[in-house]
């Protein structure tokens, strides 16, 4: 099956795709040493959907055995807007 789904009902198009959203060119990032209080910047690059939508992709904090470091805390986010053009 192609990437996406074209059907036709009597009221309208519908277009739905097998694609999943937001989808991160790498599954995780390493954060350097950081002390408290010290902010770092951090760079993902993600595909979009190639359709008109709003999109958002979660992050959590953990450790070198995958332990989530803050499990109380909002994960990290990027939401997105993909406009037609």
């Amino acid at each position: 099956m192609d990437q996406q789904l074209n059907i036709q009902s009597q009221q309208k198009d519908l277009y739905i795709s097998k694609e999943r959203g937001l989808v991160p060119l790498a599954t995780s990032i390493d954060i350097p040493q950081t002390s408290p209080g010290e902010t770092v910047e951090l760079s993902v690059t993600f595909k979009a959907p190639s359709y008109p939508c709003t999109t958002i992709s979660y992050w959590k904090s953990v450790d070198k055995d995958t332990q989530a470091l803050f499990p109380n805390k909002e994960e990290l986010s990027c939401l997105v807007n993909v406009i037609a053009l």
